[in-house]
Protein backbone atom coordinates (compact mmCIF):
# COMPACT_ATOMS: atom_id res chain seq x y z
CA UNK A 1 0.00 0.00 0.00
CA UNK A 2 2.47 2.17 0.82
CA UNK A 3 4.53 1.36 -2.51
CA UNK A 4 1.28 1.96 -4.57
CA UNK A 5 0.75 5.26 -2.44
CA UNK A 6 4.76 6.35 -3.16
CA UNK A 7 4.50 5.41 -6.55
CA UNK A 8 1.46 7.54 -7.40
CA UNK A 9 3.39 10.97 -6.33
CA UNK A 10 6.45 9.66 -8.39
CA UNK A 11 4.53 9.25 -11.21
CA UNK A 12 2.48 12.89 -11.12
CA UNK A 13 6.25 14.34 -11.44
CA UNK A 14 7.91 13.45 -14.57
CA UNK A 15 8.12 14.02 -17.96
CA UNK A 16 5.71 16.04 -19.11
CA UNK A 17 4.83 19.56 -18.68
CA UNK A 18 1.75 21.13 -16.64
CA UNK A 19 1.48 24.94 -16.48
CA UNK A 20 0.71 25.81 -12.91
CA UNK A 21 -0.77 29.76 -11.46
CA UNK A 22 2.72 31.58 -11.51
CA UNK A 23 5.06 29.22 -13.09
CA UNK A 24 5.97 26.23 -15.22
CA UNK A 25 5.69 23.20 -12.92
CA UNK A 26 7.37 19.85 -14.62
CA UNK A 27 5.82 16.69 -14.25
CA UNK A 28 8.27 13.53 -15.36
CA UNK A 29 5.51 10.85 -16.24
CA UNK A 30 6.55 6.62 -16.39
CA UNK A 31 4.33 4.54 -18.41
CA UNK A 32 3.88 1.03 -17.82
CA UNK A 33 1.43 -2.12 -17.98
CA UNK A 34 0.33 -1.61 -15.04
CA UNK A 35 -0.28 1.76 -15.45
CA UNK A 36 1.21 5.32 -14.93
CA UNK A 37 3.59 6.60 -11.91
CA UNK A 38 4.38 10.73 -12.06
CA UNK A 39 6.73 12.67 -10.17
CA UNK A 40 6.82 16.27 -9.95
CA UNK A 41 10.39 16.92 -8.04
CA UNK A 42 9.23 20.68 -7.53
CA UNK A 43 6.70 19.97 -5.47
CA UNK A 44 8.29 16.90 -3.48
CA UNK A 45 5.35 14.34 -4.92
CA UNK A 46 5.14 11.42 -6.53
CA UNK A 47 2.12 9.25 -7.46
CA UNK A 48 1.00 5.87 -8.96
CA UNK A 49 -2.32 5.72 -11.16
CA UNK A 50 -3.14 9.36 -8.80
CA UNK A 51 -2.71 7.92 -5.29
CA UNK A 52 0.20 10.35 -4.51
CA UNK A 53 2.66 10.37 -2.16
CA UNK A 54 4.59 13.77 -0.37
CA UNK A 55 8.17 13.44 -0.05
CA UNK A 56 11.00 15.03 1.66
CA UNK A 57 13.85 16.61 -0.30
CA UNK A 58 16.93 15.63 1.58
CA UNK A 59 19.33 16.78 -1.39
CA UNK A 60 22.80 18.54 -0.97
CA UNK A 61 25.42 20.25 -2.98
CA UNK A 62 26.34 16.91 -4.06
CA UNK A 63 23.53 14.19 -3.63
CA UNK A 64 20.02 13.98 -4.86
CA UNK A 65 17.80 12.54 -2.24
CA UNK A 66 14.01 12.28 -1.81
CA UNK A 67 12.62 10.21 0.86
CA UNK A 68 8.82 9.54 1.97
CA UNK A 69 7.17 6.22 3.59
CA UNK A 70 8.12 3.26 1.67
CA UNK A 71 10.28 5.09 -0.45
CA UNK A 72 13.90 6.43 -0.74
CA UNK A 73 16.65 7.42 -3.27
CA UNK A 74 19.76 8.82 -3.04
CA UNK A 75 21.62 9.47 -6.16
CA UNK A 76 24.98 11.37 -7.04
CA UNK A 77 24.68 14.81 -8.98
CA UNK A 78 28.24 14.42 -10.77
CA UNK A 79 28.23 10.94 -13.00
CA UNK A 80 31.95 10.15 -12.25
CA UNK A 81 30.36 9.15 -8.44
CA UNK A 82 28.16 6.58 -9.81
CA UNK A 83 31.08 4.12 -9.51
CA UNK A 84 31.14 4.14 -5.65
CA UNK A 85 28.23 1.83 -5.90
CA UNK A 86 26.75 3.27 -2.58
CA UNK A 87 25.48 6.67 -1.54
CA UNK A 88 24.28 8.28 1.60
CA UNK A 89 22.95 11.53 2.99
CA UNK A 90 22.25 11.40 6.74
CA UNK A 91 20.65 7.94 7.20
CA UNK A 92 19.28 7.82 4.15
CA UNK A 93 21.10 5.84 1.59
CA UNK A 94 20.79 3.96 -1.82
CA UNK A 95 22.71 1.80 -3.58
CA UNK A 96 23.77 -0.04 -6.61
CA UNK A 97 22.20 -3.47 -7.75
CA UNK A 98 23.53 -3.85 -11.07
CA UNK A 99 24.83 -2.43 -14.34
CA UNK A 100 24.11 -2.37 -17.41
CA UNK A 101 27.40 -2.20 -19.93
CA UNK A 102 25.35 -2.24 -22.91
CA UNK A 103 23.01 1.22 -22.34
CA UNK A 104 25.51 2.65 -19.64
CA UNK A 105 23.05 2.53 -17.27
CA UNK A 106 22.84 1.03 -13.57
CA UNK A 107 20.07 -0.35 -11.68
CA UNK A 108 19.51 1.41 -8.18
CA UNK A 109 17.35 0.58 -4.58
CA UNK A 110 17.44 1.17 -1.56
CA UNK A 111 16.16 -0.86 1.67
CA UNK A 112 13.81 1.35 2.79
CA UNK A 113 12.07 0.51 -0.96
CA UNK A 114 12.19 -3.00 -1.93
CA UNK A 115 9.67 -2.81 -4.00
CA UNK A 116 11.31 -0.10 -6.40
CA UNK A 117 14.51 -0.23 -8.45
CA UNK A 118 15.41 2.93 -10.80
CA UNK A 119 17.55 2.76 -14.00
CA UNK A 120 19.69 5.70 -13.69
CA UNK A 121 21.26 6.18 -16.97
CA UNK A 122 24.90 9.19 -16.92
CA UNK A 123 23.37 12.46 -18.35
CA UNK A 124 19.86 11.02 -18.52
CA UNK A 125 19.01 10.63 -15.15
CA UNK A 126 15.76 8.20 -14.23
CA UNK A 127 15.01 6.64 -17.30
CA UNK A 128 12.84 3.99 -16.17
CA UNK A 129 11.29 2.65 -12.35
CA UNK A 130 10.99 -0.97 -12.03
CA UNK A 131 7.79 -1.17 -9.40
CA UNK A 132 6.76 -4.73 -8.05
CA UNK A 133 3.11 -3.60 -7.18
CA UNK A 134 2.94 -7.29 -5.13
CA UNK A 135 5.32 -6.34 -2.99
CA UNK A 136 7.98 -9.12 -2.73
CA UNK A 137 10.59 -7.48 -1.99
CA UNK A 138 11.98 -8.25 -5.22
CA UNK A 139 15.06 -5.33 -5.16
CA UNK A 140 16.47 -6.11 -1.68
CA UNK A 141 20.05 -6.58 -1.84
CA UNK A 142 21.32 -9.22 -2.85
CA UNK A 143 17.86 -9.41 -4.46
CA UNK A 144 15.30 -11.84 -6.33
CA UNK A 145 15.31 -9.85 -9.53
CA UNK A 146 18.36 -11.38 -10.81
CA UNK A 147 16.26 -14.62 -10.63
CA UNK A 148 12.74 -13.47 -13.19
CA UNK A 149 13.41 -13.69 -16.64
CA UNK A 150 12.44 -10.93 -18.96
CA UNK A 151 8.44 -12.19 -19.36
CA UNK A 152 8.22 -11.61 -15.74
CA UNK A 153 10.26 -8.41 -15.42
CA UNK A 154 8.43 -6.78 -18.42
CA UNK A 155 5.23 -6.05 -16.45
CA UNK A 156 7.26 -4.35 -13.54
CA UNK A 157 8.88 -1.45 -15.79
CA UNK A 158 7.82 1.97 -16.20
CA UNK A 159 9.13 4.00 -19.18
CA UNK A 160 10.15 7.78 -18.77
CA UNK A 161 7.55 9.57 -21.38
CA UNK A 162 10.16 12.54 -23.05
CA UNK A 163 13.93 13.00 -22.47
CA UNK A 164 13.83 15.53 -19.89
CA UNK A 165 16.36 14.67 -17.65
CA UNK A 166 15.30 13.80 -14.19
CA UNK A 167 17.72 13.45 -11.27
CA UNK A 168 20.48 13.82 -13.92
CA UNK A 169 23.99 13.81 -13.10
CA UNK A 170 26.80 16.38 -14.87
Amino acid sequence: MRIAILLAVLLGACASTVASSSAERKVTVFEGENGRIEWRVQDNAIGFNGSPLRLSDCSTADFHCFVGEGFEIVLPKSCSDFSDGEWHVAAHKSYLISVEYHSNAILVSSDTSPNLAFVVKQGAGVTQIYYDVEERGLFKRPGRWGDLGFNELKHLIFYRDGNAPILGCR
